[in-house]
């Protein structure tokens, strides 16, 4: 009996724990995390706080884009399906060029640090700067509710047999 209360007050302790709220995992690195993008004419883009900045920078057709790298950690600058730039790092206080020579919009983004993105259009093109919505089904909490509750409910009775398997083989 003893062995059941205890392999059900794990299963519990162990339910309870994928209830609880989880903190926003940031191992993984960056992104941007100012909440006011910026957009200027300029040729420099600083590297700075896990951002590029200005996030959006205009230029005129044949222009050159400058990045300098202000943060104390190696980043990239590698434009979208690798139409500029590479994977080279960049370590802090390096810079790193390249020559726009045909007018459009040009994304790119550091590999080494997901979600940390930028964009130069070059010519007479604009981006306009919206924040970015969040789109969750209104249905996405019952359901994770829902997830959880079947969880938490098969974990217990897999205690409770595990509990009873033990019990009856330490008979």
């Amino acid at each position: 009996m003893t062995r059941r209360i205890a392999a059900c007050t794990v299963t519990l302790i162990a339910a309870a724990f994928t209830v609880l709220p989880a903190a926003p995992a940031h191992a993984g690195g960056g992104g941007c995390h100012e909440a006011q993008k910026t957009e200027m004419k300029g040729s420099r883009v600083v590297i700075d706080g896990l951002c590029f900045k200005p996030t959006v920078v205009h230029i005129v057709t044949g222009g050159i884009v400058t990045w300098v790298n202000k943060d104390p950690m190696v980043h990239a600058v590698t434009g979208a399906a690798q139409s500029f730039g590479d994977y080279t790092g960049l370590s802090p206080g390096q810079e790193v060029t390249h020559t726009f020579k045909e007018a459009g919009t040009y994304p790119y983004f550091c590999y080494l640090h997901p979600g940390m993105t930028g964009t130069v259009v070059v010519g007479e093109g604009a981006v306009p700067l919206q924040p970015a919505a969040v789109s969750r089904p209104a249905d996405s909490r019952a359901g994770r509710g829902l997830l959880i509750l079947a969880y938490a409910l098969a974990m217990a009775a897999l205690g409770l047999g595990t509990g009873y398997v033990i019990g009856r083989s330490a008979r």
